[in-house]
């Protein structure tokens, strides 16, 4: 005779009541209606994030900018001055107002997933009251950009494009230091928040998909070995046990052996229990920056490795390598002389202009430093006049 099992009932809470909690838990540290941090909550698709003005991702946008703009170039204490300045104004619209999203709660609802947005509700709010919302101020910024500013290599030939390419990964390991920051000081300071963020983190790691069987692999590419590098500094770093959390760091030694070692034993030790002790002093909020910058350094040193290694490995006959991974990007060519601000070619160190007035009316001039652009697209530049055969 056989023996039917039913399968077992999934515990599921109505979902537009839960919906209705993810206000009240943001306010629950933020304050209600009138407070100087309330935010509204909106829940819906199928990311968490917090819209606000952020200065130290401004500055590092605008860092990034500059530097291709100045390729080889060590920037002045003024143009970092600038960067400030230019970062601080990069608010929000006059007609927006900060609020947190956190993704849609399903009808009905799953009860750790429940709790998994809830954790997203804390994580948001965590940023508000920990990250740097504040403007910066030129005297904390200018010392530590230029005492590491070389220690990430300009040599193009060689693929190595100093900051300029590295606009992207800056702002991914700025955020994933600050996560594990807010998050750690967070649970700290609000204990009743732990229940459900570790329910956030095996909720973003299925998402992922990395707590699944990772098949095996001759040589983890250097993709993977950033990614295991990536992955495995968050998830150590915010330092949960779970079951699945467990399952996704056991897949990551598979996966790259060499940058699980990189990241537990190897280079970015130092910067992972740095940034764990954030929690407990991080003045002004600016850890985050200067980590997410030394983590670069000893990151570009790994692939630069990774790619001398590789090199002619991939290339068929006739064939070339892989392009470099951190190069910058390629703007779209545009014509100098339009009128048309949003068209107009900015100029770059190792341009040649055309002198149009003065006592060099007619000759060639190289520019050997350009500025950010303004709001209108208009930039200052310094030349030097090119001698002509």
């Amino acid at each position: 005779m056989a023996v039917i099992r039913k399968k077992e009932a999934k515990h599921t809470l109505p979902g537009a009541r839960w919906r209705a909690t993810h206000q009240h838990a943001v306010n629950s540290l933020l304050g209600t209606p009138g407070s100087p941090n309330y935010r509204k909550v909106h829940s819906k698709g199928k990311a968490f994030y917090n819209v606000d003005s952020w200065p130290l991702r401004a500055f590092l946008v605008k860092l990034t900018e500059w530097a291709k703009l100045n390729p080889g170039v060590t920037p002045l204490r003024s143009d970092v001055e600038n960067w400030v300045d230019r970062a601080n104004q990069e608010g929000l619209p006059y007609w927006q107002e900060p609020h947190i999203v956190v993704m849609m709660t399903p009808e009905e609802v799953e009860k750790w997933l429940a709790l998994a947005i809830t954790g997203g509700d804390y994580h948001e709010a965590f940023h508000t009251l920990y990250s740097r919302r504040k403007p910066l101020r030129y005297e904390e910024v200018v010392d530590g950009v230029l005492e590491i500013w070389d220690q990430v290599e300009y040599a193009p030939d060689a693929g190595l494009h100093g900051w300029a390419g590295l606009c992207r990964p800056l702002l991914e390991w700025s955020n994933l230091i600050e996560d594990v920051y807010i998050e750690r000081r967070g649970c700290r300071e609000y204990p009743g928040t732990a229940v459900s963020l570790p329910h956030l983190q095996d909720l973003i790691l299925k998402m992922e998909g990395t707590g699944q069987v990772v098949s095996e692999h001759k040589r983890a590419s250097v993709n993977e070995a950033l990614r295991v590098i990536s992955c495995g500094f968050r998830d150590l770093g915010l330092g949960y046990e779970t079951v699945t959390q467990a399952g996704a760091l056991k897949s990551y030694q598979e996966l790259s052996p060499e940058g699980w070692e990189f990241v537990t034993s190897g280079p970015l030790k130092p910067v992972l229990d740095k940034t764990i002790a954030l929690a407990d002093h991080n003045p002004g909020a600016l850890g985050c920056l200067w980590l997410a910058m030394e983590a670069m350094v000893e990151i570009v040193k790994l692939v630069t490795k990774d790619q001398g290694e590789d090199q002619g490995e991939d290339q068929g006959e006739g064939g070339e390598g892989g392009e470099d991974m951190y190069q910058p990007d390629k703007g779209e060519e545009r014509d100098p002389d339009s009128g048309n601000s949003s068209n107009r070619k900015f100029w770059m160190v190792g341009d040649l202009v055309a002198i149009t007035e003065g006592e060099n009316r007619g000759k060639k001039a190289e520019v050997t430093w350009a500025s950010l652009p303004d709001l209108e697209g208009n930039q200052e530049v310094e030349v030097r006049l090119v001698e002509e055969d």
